[in-house]
């Protein structure tokens, strides 16, 4: 092999490598052409590649999804947008709550995030929204919208650019800020490109996803959503009332459908407005015999239901006897089957059906409430029900006066009428209700227990505790225990009759059980035993108490 062939081959290799070579690795920022939409928005509005991604998903892979949050935008867009505009923002910001919760006043995320514009509680009890357990704000279109305003107006203060203030709305603005100090860029498309890591992808696809929503929303004709029929806009009006009032007495009241009640209060909590002064919004036109009707609706018919929290060791039939309603109603009210009363799970909310409220609201007709001067009649002393003193006892643990919610002048409750050890003649006591009839206490003594008290008046333990409210079997010298059941201002139904045993010495559940042609298992459950071991003396119910 020649020279020559030799520096030809080294020519031709040197040229073919120089070719090959790359230079050094050159870092290109992320090009995403962005083209402006020129329509009529009022904030900037662009279309590239990423909110086609969305648009197209819109339109073809979630199209009925679209098109029910369409449907329900037709509710909420005319006041929201009034707030919006009042202040300060952008109408148009009104189609994040589209993206956020569909227009969905129930709307709950897996961070716990509540309500059309889904707020967290810290950041909504920032912003003025109050939320208990009887009232949830984050749900209220209007305090929620309110609330969004001043927090998107908040956040684009800070950061002084739309884009980056919604970002930050859905990641929080500590995550937006160091997401731009990490790309050192102001620009939310750089710092959300695709194969960079300074924002999680649904914080990516925020915006974009927004975009294609108002973009979709504001032309629905040009992109296959032309057959949305939009509900009518939200209409209302608002009265005061006082204390608890409950939704299904509100709408009779109001001459409205329940669900339509409920739907104009999403953020009432317990289907009740709650404590002191409150603005509960009914149906427009219906003011007028609303406050004409709540005006002479006496205090006792302001609530017919009331919660009941499942706790250790409760049972439907005992939660039915502590309220005085029966089980086949509580079961009823609460869509509970036999099997399924069984097995309550701890921490569920149970309706306690208010009992008598069925005849009594029968009775009284619209023509009757509209007779009635706007003038109320004097509050009458009566003895309440469990219903009431629930609520009154809240009151009381919160520092209420009970006065200013139209509940009643006269104290009710177990333990109410305690007096200490010598404040009262020793024995049994006969004391004036402020109705027709009489009630008989007696004062506890040292030694006395339930069940000698129960025999010796010739009455049932259980029945007792129900009517003292006792949770145990434990009693104190110096109580005042009620010896007859409180009487109700309502009309009562009729109780069944309640079979009890005394149990003897020799006798065991099996032999009972046969005796009285019942089950051993409804022995257990009747009287809440655990176990089969019973002790001569104890009173046990032989019939579904």
């Amino acid at each position: 092999m020649g020279p020559k062939y030799l520096i030809g081959l080294l020519v031709v290799v040197l040229y073919v490598v120089s070719c090959s070579h790359q230079g050094p690795v050159v870092k290109r920022p992320y090009s995403n052409p962005v083209k402006t939409v020129k329509s009529k928005y009022d904030l900037p509005v662009v279309h590239n590649d990423r909110v086609q991604k969305w648009i197209h998903h819109f339109q073809y892979e979630d199209h009925a999804r679209f098109s029910l949050y369409l449907t329900r935008s037709g509710r909420y867009l005319a006041f929201m947008r009034r707030i919006l505009a009042e202040e300060g923002l952008p109408r148009d910001l009104v189609y994040l709550a589209l993206i956020e919760s569909g227009f969905s006043n129930h709307a709950y995320s897996r961070a716990h995030a509540m309500g059309p514009w889904q707020f967290i509680r810290s950041t909504g009890r920032i912003y003025n929204l109050k939320i208990d357990s009887w009232v949830d704000e984050r749900r209220d279109p209007e305090k929620a919208t309110r609330a969004a305003a001043r927090y998107l107006k908040k956040l684009y203060g800070d950061f002084g650019d739309w884009y980056l203030a919604m970002a930050a709305y859905n990641a929080g603005e500590g995550r937006i800020k160091r997401a731009l100090h990490q790309a050192r860029s102001g620009s939310f498309w750089h710092i959300s490109a695709p194969r960079k890591h300074y924002l999680r992808n649904e914080t990516k696809e925020y915006v974009p996803k927004f975009l294609a929503a108002v973009i979709l929303a504001k032309n629905p004709q040009a992109h296959g959503f032309g057959h949305v029929r939009y509900e009518e806009p939200l209409a209302f009006e608002k009265v005061t009332v006082r204390g608890p009032l409950g939704l299904d007495v509100a709408a009779e009241l109001a001459q409205a459908p329940l669900p339509e009640i409920r739907r104009l209060n999403p953020e009432l909590a317990m289907d009740m407005t709650p404590q002191g002064v409150y603005s509960l919004k009914i149906p427009p036109g219906a003011r007028a015999v609303f406050q004409i009707a709540y005006a002479q609706l006496p205090p006792e018919e302001r609530v017919r239901v009331v919660y009941h929290t499942v706790r250790s060791g409760d049972a439907v039939w005992k939660i039915a006897r502590r309220y005085g309603v029966s089980k086949d109603a509580l079961m009823a009210a609460n869509n509970l089957t036999a099997r399924s009363a069984h097995y309550l799970r701890l921490g569920k909310r149970l309706i306690v059906p208010k009992k008598g409220y069925a005849a009594a609201s029968a009775e009284r007709t619209q023509k009757d409430l509209l007779a009635y001067n706007t003038v109320p009649p004097a509050p009458q002393k009566k003895r309440l029900d469990g219903v009431e003193y629930m609520i009154r006892k809240d009151f009381k643990e919160n520092g209420q006066r009970e006065e200013d919610y139209g509940l009643g002048t006269t104290d009710y409750g177990p333990g109410t009428g305690d007096q200490r050890p010598g404040t009262m003649d020793q024995g049994l006591r006969t004391t004036d209700q402020g109705q027709k009839g009489e009630e008989q206490k007696y004062v506890v003594k040292r030694g006395d227990s339930l069940w000698q008290i129960a025999k010796r008046h010739r009455v049932a333990v259980s029945d007792l505790k129900a009517w003292n409210d006792l949770q145990n079997n434990k009693i104190r010298p110096g109580r005042a225990l009620m010896i007859s059941p409180v009487k109700s201002a309502y009309a009562a139904e009729p109780e069944p009759v309640k079979k009890e045993h005394i149990v003897r010495h020799g006798e065991n559940l099996w032999r009972i059980a046969k005796q009285h042609g019942v089950t051993i298992s409804d022995l257990k459950n009747w009287n809440d035993l655990s176990t089969s071991r019973i002790h001569p003396g104890k009173s046990l119910f032989v019939s579904q108490p």
